[in-house]
């Protein structure tokens, strides 16, 4: 029936203190000028001075909109008449709660009105409230607002929300302003304080992967161990993975037991959440049986950790550390689990997976970006070993992205898993002479397929070096006349060494090129003299050479029914040509 109302704010008044006659929202009395035209007097200039303010009221609460009060005083210091007043707009309702039973409360909305009496547009200020803060106080204490809209959705993603949140309470809602209140350090008591805030915080927990021992001791996440593994046999990979979707079903068995104390909808909601887990383990489980069955998928996957361990080790190390000086790299739990799941709608084509869009969920810095590129070695891999010579080369993935900036950068990652694909495919240092030849005869290259403005989109020649083309860009990179590089990379992505002018370089010449090479500048590195990034930048011969890897953004996609070329993306090819591609 009473609620007490603490308002504070801050007053600005003139220094000196101006008459109430200048105040006035009417014009000063105008003069006569010697041309005869009225002449405004001109208005004095001041200095503003701040005075807080903080008042208590007690309010009456009825049904429907209440009496205005005014705040004790309120009125502007330098203009009488007004002031600010609070008013209240309250209404009983009741509602059945997802538990099954009624509730009854009371909504109640109180506003702080400024109706201070108006002065002249100079002095304005004087009659704001600035700073304003209401701040609602109620011994009893104030009732939860539930949210209830997701329970009754038919929205699937609404419903797992109000799952998901079904414990988080909202005491109070600021209208134009945020609002805060106040809770004992255990949760229990009633909320008594509740006010406006316009600047409001929130504590989120962080989301960390699971670093448990017991599933470390029971699973190998080491990525060069499961390449050993899988190099030993089905046998000893089983053994290295069997446990993972093991203890995943212990986990749903204790996430089923929840189930029992929840409202009827909200338990469907998690029941069919709990069938999704088992899908996903049984998904898991068949991964781990493929690759102890199927030699070819077991070479890829020993591919996979290989190249990905080889771009860790390398990216960690820079560009002259030792990378086997570093920690053996390995797998979060999450990002095997979801490499698991995929493998083997990747492998086989007529498995139904392979209409499921797996969505990993993750926040930033968490890893998201090395479980996709473990899949994406792998189905490169695959396909090399599936088809011998030339057959496994072309696109086998592609990334899209909707920013440049984010392109740009998940290039310079990406390319370091390709640079690891193509120096086991190579380099007799990095792996045996079956796995050279297993891993074909093409390049396995990436491509950055985005508009002109980051990268050239055409090669040029003779007669055509103006600076949309690779050869224009190279010429004015190296003379120094444009400072943006012919490629969009800063630095080698598998050393991590700056790029120079003299890195790129249009071959075989500059009249009539058929590629734009880069090469790192560090003679240490793999990818230097004799030895090219396996990345492509231009248009051309990403249409030609039809890299492996694919990055591009949603503007590119765009153009696919307008240019003939990019159906050679998607198989569209009948020769390949020696030399060229």
């Amino acid at each position: 029936k009473e609620i007490e109302a603490r308002v504070s704010w801050g007053d600005y008044r003139t220094e000196p203190a101006l008459p109430e006659t200048i105040l006035l929202p009417e014009p000063l009395p105008e003069e006569i000028g010697e041309d005869g035209k009225p002449k405004r007097a001109a208005r004095p200039m001041v200095d503003w001075v701040r005075t807080p303010k903080e008042r208590t009221v007690r309010l009456q609460i009825r049904d429907g909109r209440g009496e205005p009060v005014l705040v004790p005083e309120s009125a502007a210091e330098q203009r009488r008449g007004g002031g600010l007043t609070l008013e209240t707009h309250s209404r009983l309702f009741s509602y059945e709660t997802p538990e099954g039973y009624t509730e009854q409360v009371r909504a109640l909305t109180v506003f702080l009105v400024n109706r201070r009496a108006t002065v002249h547009r100079f002095y304005s200020d004087v009659s704001y409230a600035f700073q304003a803060r209401l701040e609602l106080y109620c011994e009893e204490g104030f009732w939860p607002r539930r949210d209830l809209s997701g329970y009754r959705a038919q929205d699937w993603d609404l419903r797992v929300a109000d799952l998901h949140y079904r414990d988080v309470l909202e005491w109070a809602v600021g209208r134009n302003a945020a609002a805060g209140w106040e809770t004992n350090e255990d949760g229990n008591g009633p909320v008594t304080r509740v006010w406006t805030d316009p600047l409001p915080t929130a504590e989120v927990e962080r989301v960390a992967p699971n670093e448990d021992a017991e599933l470390k001791a029971r699973v190998t996440f080491g990525m060069e161990a499961l390449a050993q593994a899988a190099d030993a046999g089905g046998a000893a990979l089983v053994q290295a993975l069997d446990e993972l979707p093991k203890l995943y079903g212990l986990w749903i068995d204790a996430e089923r037991h929840k189930l029992a104390s929840l409202p009827p909808r909200r338990r469907e909601t998690g029941e069919r959440l709990i069938c999704e887990m088992e899908t996903a383990k049984k998904r898991i489980a068949e991964g781990i049986l493929l690759l102890s069955q199927n030699t070819r998928a077991r070479t890829a996957f020993r591919f996979m950790n290989l190249a990905v361990a080889m771009a860790a080790r390398r990216r960690m190390a820079g560009a002259s550390g030792d990378p086997q000086s570093l920690p053996a790299p390995q797998w979060r739990p999450f990002q095997l689990a979801f490499i698991l799941l995929n493998v083997l709608g990747l492998a086989e084509r007529a498995h139904p997976d392979r209409e499921i869009a797996d969505l990993l969920f993750f926040p930033t810095g968490g890893g998201k970006t090395e479980a996709y590129l473990g899949l994406a070695a792998f189905v490169i891999a695959y396909r090399r070993l599936t088809s011998s010579g030339v057959l496994g080369a072309g696109v086998a993935v592609i990334m899209r992205y909707t920013l440049r900036l984010l392109t740009l950068d998940q290039l310079t990652r990406a390319a370091g898993v390709v640079c690891a694909l193509e120096l086991m495919r190579t380099d007799p240092a990095n792996t045996d002479e079956q796995s050279r030849r297993l891993l074909g005869d093409w390049p396995i290259e990436i491509g950055l397929w985005v508009g002109s403005d980051a990268s050239p989109n055409k090669l040029g020649g003779k007669g055509k070096s103006d600076e949309t083309t690779a050869v224009g860009r190279v010429r004015r990179f190296r003379n120094g006349r444009d400072k943006r590089a012919p490629a969009p990379l800063k630095a080698c992505p598998w050393c991590g060494t700056e790029f120079t002018p003299s890195s790129f370089a249009c071959v075989p010449n500059e009249h009539a090129p058929t590629n734009l090479e880069i090469r790192c500048a560090n003679t240490n590195c793999d990818f230097s003299r004799n030895r090219p990034l396996p990345v492509l930048t231009v248009d051309e011969p990403i249409y030609r050479r039809l890299p492996a890897f694919l990055i591009a953004t949603v503007d590119k996609f765009a153009a696919l029914p307008w240019v003939g070329e990019t159906g050679a993306f998607f198989g569209h090819v009948d020769r390949f040509e020696d030399g060229v591609g």
